[in-house]
């Protein structure tokens, strides 16, 4: 047993014995006293046993039941691991309706409704089943699909995060049923400046669109991390959280579902996020708005998951000899030691002159702040690292210039694997006086020409 502990309006987790949202403010009724069951029933046991009764046919049964004096409701409960529940239910519904043959008809009416409330009762129960049953099998399949692709060399490596494009990936299984459900998320769901809204019914439409891709892939985690921010937007907080504990009982270091799990509040869920993709023509206006606020870095929503763009400020006059997203780029952070404290600068690189490429430098802040807060430089580089491709982005005003995903190749997934380990053991703490002296100590000390692109 354990306390509800969300909020009904927003979902932000609620401390015990709280009157009112730590996020919207909304006032929130005493409910120390009301409990939640674990999702622990000896019944769901039975119900597999006896052959998983459906949805369906608990509904034809029940139907049928009506016309037979009920007895059928009271086949359900049984097949359901409920027999006891059920007959307390048929014994008090079959004497109503006696009564109400020889007596009056107000105890049939009522015998009905007791009838109906069972019928929906056991209808719920059964689903929440199916669920959990669905939840087992992907677990399952999950777990014989690693253990069947795992070699003695991957074994080895099993401790090394396997970086791929996920969701991203062109060649995903689920590759059409996955840009269905990007294109609902993106009619559905409004970004604005400070926040976003979305119906939580029609959410519901997105929420189907990613179980279908699930079916095609349903070992997919990051799949199962989208259906997670999906539920949030329908308001079912409970399972959304429900979905990130399966996740994370298969793999404890999913690195996006692990954030979500221990700072729900301030780690949104990929659906806050502006939709990003090379097929962008022009800006969103969140991402101009944290732009003009001098933030390069920014989250974006990758299709079905979170994802890293690089948005520079830029102007044609730039590029004398033209410029186009087939040309070459290459995203390169540095982690420079000064002697006011580390710091992260990391370029752009773009091939518009083989002989005089355009670049452009930009920083982060490595400090570990009090507040969890992703857009912050300690996290993005934390989530950098588990990424496998960023956007470079140049825009002059809503006009995008430039727009490529860079493919990270493996010398700079362990560069930043690096960085990430260091600045985490290190755990800086720069204040603006100190950061802005580790800036210009860096562009006085660091030789611009290390930064460039190999030979084809």
């Amino acid at each position: 047993m354990r306390e509800l502990s969300y909020c009904p309006r927003c979902g932000a987790k609620l401390r015990k014995g709280a009157k009112f949202c730590s996020r919207c403010g909304a006032a929130i009724e005493d409910i120390s006293r009301r409990k939640k069951i674990e999702i622990i029933d000896p019944s769901y046991e039975e119900w597999k046993k006896k052959g998983r009764i459906s949805v369906r046919k608990c509904d034809i049964f029940c139907f049928i039941g009506l016309f037979i004096f009920g007895w059928l409701l009271l086949v359900v409960y049984d097949r359901a691991g409920k027999g006891k529940r059920g007959w307390k239910l048929f014994i008090p519904i079959i004497l109503l309706w006696i009564l109400g043959y020889w007596i009056y008809f107000i105890f049939g009416l009522i015998g009905l409704s007791i009838y109906i409330y069972g019928w929906y009762s056991i209808r719920k129960t059964i689903k929440r089943y199916q669920k959990m049953y669905e939840m087992e099998l992907r677990r399952k399949v999950f777990k014989e699909e690693a253990i069947q692709e795992m070699g003695v060399k991957r074994r080895k490596e099993l401790k090394r995060p396997i970086v791929t494009l996920g969701l991203a990936d062109p060649k995903h299984p689920a590759r059409e049923e996955i840009d269905k459900a990007s294109a609902i998320a993106d009619e559905i769901i409004e970004i604005f400046v400070g926040g976003f809204s979305c119906n939580s019914y029609a959410a519901r439409s997105l929420i189907s669109a990613i179980d279908e891709a699930l079916r095609k892939s349903p070992s997919d985690l990051d799949l199962l991390v989208a259906k997670s921010g999906a539920l949030c937007l329908a308001a079912q907080f409970k399972i959304a959280e429900e979905i990130l504990d399966e996740v994370l009982s298969i793999n404890p270091e999913h690195f996006e579902a692990k954030q979500r799990k221990h700072y729900w509040n301030e780690w949104h869920h990929l659906f806050a996020y502006p939709p990003w993709s090379e097929n962008a023509t022009t800006l969103h206006p969140v991402i101009l708005d944290r732009l003009r606020r001098r933030f390069v870095v920014q989250i974006v929503r990758d299709g079905l998951q979170i994802g890293v763009g690089i948005f520079y400020p830029a102007s044609m006059d730039q590029f004398p000899k033209g410029l186009s997203s087939r040309m070459r780029s290459k995203w390169q952070p540095i982690l420079s030691e000064t002697p006011y404290g580390p710091l992260i600068a990391h370029y752009i690189l773009i091939e518009d002159d083989p002989e005089n490429p355009y670049i452009a430098e930009a920083f982060l802040n490595p400090s570990v702040s009090d507040e969890v807060n992703p857009f912050a430089g300690y996290w993005l580089i934390q989530r950098l690292a588990n990424l496998a491709s960023c956007f470079i982005v140049l825009v002059d005003g809503y006009k995008i210039l430039y727009n490529r995903r860079f493919l990270f190749p493996e010398k700079l997934r362990d560069e930043l694997k690096s960085i990430s380990e260091t600045i985490v053991k290190k755990a800086p703490q720069l204040d603006e006086e100190a950061w802005r002296a580790a800036i210009d100590w860096h562009t006085t000390h660091f030789d611009l020409g290390t930064i460039k692109f190999l030979a084809k």
